[in-house]
């Protein structure tokens, strides 16, 4: 109901303004809300719209009782990890501390990785920020405050395993020929490294890139 109301303030308030050419790539999602007293005839259906008794649509789970509850014990349940396989889609359920075992086996491997600073982040952040107000003419505004001004979070590690490439899963396959596979532990399997980093302190200039070189690549 807010959307549609501000929706309908910013219909009222652009009517009469010629648009605007705005040559940004990226930019911030706009906060803007017109104020009250521009027009009173919407000022009043919005009041009265805001007032009307919203009945609540009655949803119907595609679940049972059952099912939601064992999904529930499976989410609460910190011995184990479920995970999607690296590839063909299927369901893997590790135990926690094998899991846990296969993932520092990848960190530790120093060809590949190395130990960051904590407050990596932050450094990472304070010269892009450095960058940025050197090359100010090289943006636009809007695409200036897009790459400064946004909350961001650390990267997560996660691993997806290679049960494709493992041969003590694939013998277990063949031997067993169920729907469900059970193996204990198997040492040959590899994990599929992901760096999740949706709010990453670069993931904002990675996309101001992206739609730079987007038209060229």
């Amino acid at each position: 109901m807010l959307k549609f109301c501000r929706r309908l303030r910013l219909t009222e308030y652009f009517a009469d303004k010629e648009s605007e050419e705005d040559d940004s790539l990226v930019r911030n999602k706009s906060t803007f809300i017109p104020n009250t007293g521009r027009n009173k005839c919407l000022d009043d259906y919005i009041e009265n719209l805001s007032n009307y008794p919203l009945t609540p649509i009655k949803v119907n789970h595609n679940l049972t009782k059952g099912e939601k509850s064992a999904l529930q014990n499976l989410r609460n349940d910190k011995s184990i990890v479920i995970k999607q396989a690296d590839k063909g889609g299927a369901i893997v359920i590790m135990d926690s501390d094998y899991y846990r075992i296969k993932v520092e086996e990848q960190l530790n491997d120093s060809t590949f990785y190395s130990e960051i600073p904590d407050n990596i982040d932050h450094l990472v952040k304070r010269r892009m920020n450095t960058v940025l107000n050197k090359y100010t003419t090289a943006t636009t505004e809007k695409e200036y405050d897009y790459l400064k001004n946004f909350e961001r979070k650390t990267s997560n590690f996660y691993g997806l395993p290679k049960i494709h490439k493992s041969k003590e899963i694939q013998s277990a396959i063949n031997s067993q020929q169920n729907e469900y596979i059970k193996v204990q532990k198997p040492t040959d399997l590899k994990l599929r490294p992901i760096i999740a980093g949706p709010a990453s302190p670069t993931h904002r200039l990675s996309n101001f890139f992206r739609h730079n070189f987007e038209t060229i690549v």
